[in-house]
């Protein structure tokens, strides 16, 4: 199946399931500049919090402390979708040597 293709399935099937892109937009990235105190607390498969900061950061928190940041290549469509109600939640997949990888989605998928 070639990748226009693919485009045109995951549109169907977001419209046939009420799911929307938002709910669809998800991103696997490391957690920047991490608290490493609170880094240290968190373990594989825990599932983090993303967040907007007021200055137009994405965050991860533990609930309530920001553990770090996220860099992403669509941070602007994350923010936008963040600003339209949809939940994002960060699934801790790695952590070595103080890089954390997560993956980042919808808490709908």
């Amino acid at each position: 199946m070639s990748g226009g293709g693919s485009e045109t399935y995951m549109t169907d099937f977001a419209r046939m399931s009420d799911v929307t892109a938002c709910e669809l937009l998800s991103v696997e990235t490391t957690i920047c500049n991490p608290n490493e105190a609170l880094l240290s607390k968190i373990k594989v498969g825990d599932v983090l919090v993303v967040s907007q900061e007021e200055d137009d950061e994405l965050c991860v928190k533990d609930g309530v402390n920001i553990i770090g940041d996220l860099n992403v290549p669509n941070k602007d469509n994350f923010i936008k979708c963040l600003n339209e109600g949809t939940f994002y939640v960060a699934k801790v997949l790695s952590k070595e040597d103080g890089v954390c990888k997560v993956m980042v989605k919808s808490q709908h998928l």
